[in-house]
């Protein structure tokens, strides 16, 4: 089957691209995720944080084709500003990754996993983890000034591809 996602919402209020997203990592299983969207002028001097249980794999890489290739078609943000910008926050379908872990991690009484892909402007982190994700805006942690401005990408994930 043809890999595809969709938009994931774990939260409202998500209209338009994250600048940058950092991640640590606590214990055996555990993951955050902020995505750092008070970096871009233009949206609000929040950060998303999301917090993942079960995790069982993590990627990062800078925006730009690498790992793996992603679904064609990326769902763009509704907002018209950011329209031409591909939404932050994906969960992949027939995911071939998912499937690579799936024997080993899914058990019949354990936690669903699914397979996230978050992509900001200079960003790209696909995380394998519990489908249930506690999320949350948060301040942001660091310096607020409005730094990232849209332009246009060569990068097909940013250029309507």
């Amino acid at each position: 089957m043809k890999k595809k996602c969709h938009r994931w919402e774990p939260i409202s209020g998500i209209v338009g691209p994250a600048a940058d997203i950092s991640f640590s990592y606590a214990g055996r299983d555990l993951g955050t995720v902020t995505l750092h969207f008070s970096r871009v002028k233009g949206l609000p001097s929040e950060d998303l944080s999301l917090h993942f249980t079960h995790l069982v794999a993590l990627r990062w890489e800078l925006e730009c084709p690498g790992f793996d290739p992603t679904p064609e078609n990326l769902p763009k943000c509704i907002s018209p500003k950011w329209s031409g910008w591909t939404f932050p926050l994906l969960e992949i379908e027939n995911s071939s990754w998912l499937d690579q872990y799936a024997p080993t991690y899914i058990h019949p009484n354990g936690p669903s996993l699914s397979h996230f892909l978050l992509v900001s402007m200079n960003d790209l982190v696909q995380i394998i983890a519990c489908s249930d994700v506690k999320s949350e805006w948060v301040a942001p942690l660091e310096d607020t000034t409005k730094n990232a401005e849209p332009a246009h990408s060569a990068n097909p994930r940013n250029a309507g591809g």
